[in-house]
């Protein structure tokens, strides 16, 4: 179905149990759609009964000089020559390793470096007082190698903001990250306690 907002119309798939609790999910994109929940777990913390945040902006954040030394100037020096060897590079701080930039991820980081808006701010942190009225169970994932949002700094600023913590780390991944049926089964697990 489509639902008028004041940016536009907006799609949105509706399924499932009609009599079952709802469950929102929301797509990743830009780096900061676990960001927009932290937003309403401050603002409205009575709305959400769980939350599951996958490599969460918004707890830590890497150095501006890294990003932009590691990504910043490929993409820059791709949007001049459009040679993929500068799209990998852009890439690669979120990959880890190259052999984790698949066909699919190049044609949608080239898509988007060439047709879509790219925010370019770092997302505020989170305080304890932001998050003060927010109990909710809550379960953070983290990638071990993500450059963006550091795992060990998320966690550690979580566990101090976040009441009703559980936490995984994917070992070995980084921004773009990939879940197997283990992670996806503790997920559901987490969701269904």
């Amino acid at each position: 179905m489509w639902i008028d907002t004041r940016f536009g119309k907006t799609h949105v798939i509706k399924t499932g149990n009609q009599n079952g609790k709802p469950l929102l999910v929301i797509h990743g994109g830009n780096y900061t759609t676990p960001y927009e929940l932290i937003k309403l777990m401050c603002v409205a913390p009575q709305t959400v009964e769980k939350s599951v945040l996958v490599v969460p902006a918004g707890f830590a954040n890497a150095s501006i000089f890294r990003l932009m030394m590691s990504a910043g100037i490929p993409m820059i020096l791709y949007a001049i020559t459009k040679k993929e060897k500068w799209l990998k590079k852009v890439i690669l701080p979120a990959a880890v390793e190259e052999k984790n930039i698949d066909d699919a991820t190049l044609e949608m980081f080239k898509y988007s470096l060439e047709h879509v808006a790219v925010k370019n701010h770092i997302p505020t942190i989170v305080n304890a007082g932001d998050l003060r009225r927010y109990t909710a169970p809550t379960f953070i994932i983290v990638s071990e190698y993500d450059r963006v949002f550091p795992a060990d700094k998320t966690l550690a600023k979580a566990k101090e903001v976040i009441q009703n913590l559980k936490t995984h780390i994917l070992k070995g991944q980084g921004q773009k990250f990939f879940l197997s049926d283990v992670d996806i089964d503790m997920i559901v697990r987490f969701i269904n306690e």
